[in-house]
């Protein structure tokens, strides 16, 4: 902090020449006494007292800074509270299998899809956290962009597989289930689902999770067998921990020979295959129906 000094007359002796003559220093308007009466002291004087009434710089440093911070974490929580509640719905949607866009995300849009709709619903209805966020936001920091829905929906399914993982590694031991069918852009994905049990307050209880959905470039024994062991080795996964696996009758997994499951059981002996049940009571109503005893196969849809 700088201040403006005024000089008065014989100020220059103690602001820019330099006094000397002490013998004269004491003497009536000379020396200290005529300084002290000088405009200049009295500037100087004033500008001191002003700035030991003021605080340190280090502690107005402080001051700002804790300002600063206190500014910070009070925008970071009010983030945290829109982005929780769009994480809230993100899981809502995943859970009742909903649809999250619509022909058109953006606010004037007729058709902007369940998740839009359901956030305005949201604010419009007593949720004051999203009322202010849709009226303040900038247009780049709605978090309600097509980018921002995938990244949401990426982060719950991420967390949900770590979830599942520790499971299956507490559990010890699980098996396998492999398919593989054409999505509507008739690329071929495999599903991997694990099967494990879980000790719920000492009670048994079998679980049955999506681990994985990939794109098969081939669908032989071999090229499925080595996304399987792929999946395996990405999530730290050991085959020896496998009891069991479970496919439908394609020669491709269920082949003795070249299948995946011959391949699997040359790696860990204990493997066993099991033919999946429900492709088993499918080709029974079929079979049913095939030779129109209609009853029996509304026995099995009953029962």
């Amino acid at each position: 902090m700088s201040y403006s000094i005024g000089r008065g007359v014989g100020d220059d002796s103690f602001t820019a020449k330099g006094f000397t003559s002490w013998k004269k220093a004491l003497e009536k308007n000379k020396g200290l006494l005529q300084h002290h009466g000088s405009a200049g002291h009295r500037d100087a004087a004033d500008a001191f007292k002003k700035l030991m009434s003021e605080k340190p710089i280090t502690q107005q440093v402080d001051e700002q800074h804790d300002r600063a911070m206190k500014t910070r974490e009070l925008a970071v929580a009010k983030n945290r509270k829109i982005v929780g509640r769009l994480f809230s719905l993100t899981r809502l949607m995943g859970r009742l299998c909903l649809p999250f866009r619509g022909h058109n995300d953006v606010i004037s849009s007729l058709n902007k899809g369940v998740f839009w709709e359901m956030v305005e619903f949201m604010a419009n209805n007593g949720d004051e956290v999203l009322h202010e966020h849709l009226r303040t936001a900038p247009k780049n920091a709605t978090y309600l962009s097509h980018q921002s829905q995938n990244e949401m929906i990426t982060i719950v399914g991420e967390a949900i597989r770590e979830d599942t993982l520790r499971q299956v590694r507490e559990a010890g031991k699980f098996v396998i289930m492999l398919d593989e069918t054409k999505d509507l852009s008739h690329t071929d994905r495999v599903s991997l689902y694990v099967r494990y049990v879980r000790f719920d307050g000492g009670v048994a209880k079998i679980e049955e999770r999506l681990l994985a959905i990939v794109a098969a470039d081939r669908k032989t024994g071999e090229a499925l067998e080595a996304l399987l062991l792929n999946i395996l080795e990405k999530y730290n996964l050991n085959i020896d921990d496998i009891v069991g696996q479970c496919y439908d009758g394609g020669s491709n997994l269920a082949g003795v020979y070249k299948g995946v499951q011959a391949r699997i059981l040359e790696k860990n002996p204990l493997d066993l295959f099991t033919y999946c049940y429900a492709h088993s009571l499918n080709r029974v109503v079929v079979n049913a129906c095939n030779h129109k005893d209609l009853p029996e196969a509304r026995n099995f849809f009953r029962y």
